[in-house]
């Protein structure tokens, strides 16, 4: 998790069996967007050091992070394929916006364009068998969240029709998750996700409302879901309680 501490955002480890975190970067500029890998033995970030965003690789058994991509453009990853082969991250060009790359994590590890518009395409997320990435764009007006062919043509589905952001496939791939922008989290049944064929899905269900920030403007995921997909960890807004009022009744001032 990336976590802000006397004013600098660095990474940070929790231990949920003791709810305890520790410090995993130390940097003087700002380290987000941490990503492990599949085996658990690394965590990708995008960090400042430099002047602006670039990708880093650090181990988690400890030692400096490695620089894995510097380009002019402000990035970070948004997901990590299951099979460890490639990176999604997302790029900022000004005359672009947001736009999705994807690089190999073997031999030339030269990134490549997914998908590349005038709008923003933000935050996607490989399916379980890295097949098909979901994402959100907003070039309908407002973001909605597609799926799309990964690593072949195709052409996208989309998947939300009333405003979505942040997708989340459950670990078996047969379900996506996205945030909506009423701040419903919403599940969509995936009926069939079979390469060469069309993607298709099933009826769209509310599950509960979340109390998370600003949810179409944010830098990072606001939720994630267990493997068994029963339970979520969300990023929620905690409402600090109102100071109690102390009422004094049949009170009378002292007597000069």
């Amino acid at each position: 998790m990336q976590r802000t501490d006397a004013g600098n955002t660095d990474i940070w480890l929790l231990d949920l069996n003791r709810s305890a975190p520790s410090r995993f970067t130390n940097d003087p500029e700002a380290d987000i967007a941490p990503y492990w890998s599949p085996g658990g033995d690394r965590i990708v970030l995008s960090s400042r050091r430099g002047g602006r965003f670039n990708l880093y690789e650090k181990t988690v058994v400890g030692g400096a992070a490695r620089e894995l991509l510097a380009t002019d453009q402000t990035k970070s990853t948004t997901d990590w394929s299951r099979d460890g082969r490639f990176l999604l991250f997302r790029s900022y060009d000004p005359e672009f916006n947001w736009d999705i790359w994807a690089m190999p994590m073997t031999g030339d590890r030269k990134p490549f364009v997914i998908v590349r518009t005038k709008f923003d395409e933000r935050d996607a997320r490989f399916s379980p068998d890295g097949s098909w990435i979901a994402y959100q764009s907003n070039d309908s007006g407002r973001f909605e969240i597609y799926v799309q062919p990964f690593g072949r043509a195709g052409e996208r589905t989309p998947i939300s029709f009333a405003g979505g952001v942040q997708p989340q496939w459950s670990h078996n791939g047969s379900e996506l998750f996205y945030l909506a922008l009423d701040g419903q989290l919403v599940a969509v049944p995936v009926v069939r996700s079979v390469v060469g064929q069309p993607f298709e899905i099933g009826r769209p269900a509310e599950l509960f409302r979340v109390r998370v920030a600003a949810v179409d403007d944010v830098a990072m995921r606001q939720f994630i879901v267990s493997k068994d997909a029963t339970r979520f960890l969300l990023d929620t807004v905690v409402e600090e309680a109102p100071s109690p009022i102390t009422v004094i009744l049949n009170w009378k001032p002292p007597e000069n």
